[in-house]
């Protein structure tokens, strides 16, 4: 006989951190489509001004698959929001459920859980790749064409987009490799 209290699986397949869920659902509900949206306009001013750019079909390519990315990270935090049950929530669903709904509802709330966390994984990597290609399109949009002299001010805008995007990878490997230390000592 199955009881109405979590197996304690439920609880080993919580993600962590546990802000986690919070933090993907604010990447994938406002900055992922904002950054998203910039991207587009972005294409939009290269494809009417190509001819202005060193490098334009680079530039284009990268902000399309910042885009793209972008875009996936938004769908990727929705489809996470749909597996995701917090232990409050679970209780309840097991306070009320049939006696005979028991021993299902036990089996599928971990495995709910891993698909949860296997989706927060996807937004999280591919708003961060989204980010990297962004940033460094960016940096291939500031280079002029032609072979005059580039202003001191530019060259300044170009390294802090190039930087940035150095920056912004480095970042996301460090809290990747500093998430999966956590959550083996956690474990």
């Amino acid at each position: 006989m199955c009881n109405r209290d979590p197996r304690p699986d439920y609880y080993d397949e919580l993600p962590q951190p546990f802000s986690e869920p919070a933090a993907t659902n604010q990447i994938a509900g406002s900055a992922a489509p904002l950054l998203a949206g910039f991207s587009f306009a972005l294409i939009g001013l290269i494809v009417t001004n190509s001819d202005k750019l060193r490098w334009p079909n680079l530039a284009l390519a990268l902000l399309v698959a910042a885009a793209l990315l972008l875009v996936n990270a938004v769908q990727a935090g929705s489809i996470a929001i749909r597996w995701s049950i917090e232990p409050s929530q679970w209780k309840t669903l097991l306070s009320v459920a049939r006696t005979e709904q028991l021993g299902a509802l036990h089996n599928a709330g971990p495995a709910s859980l891993r698909k949860h966390k296997a989706w927060l994984i996807v937004t999280r990597v591919t708003y961060n790749a989204g980010v990297v290609l962004l940033l460094t399109a960016v940096a291939f949009c500031l280079v002029p064409s032609g072979c005059h002299a580039v202003p001191a001010w530019r060259v300044v805008a170009i390294c802090l987009a190039g930087v940035g995007a150095a920056g912004q990878l480095i970042l996301t490997a460090w809290m990747g490799i500093r998430s999966y230390r956590w959550n083996r000592r956690v474990r």
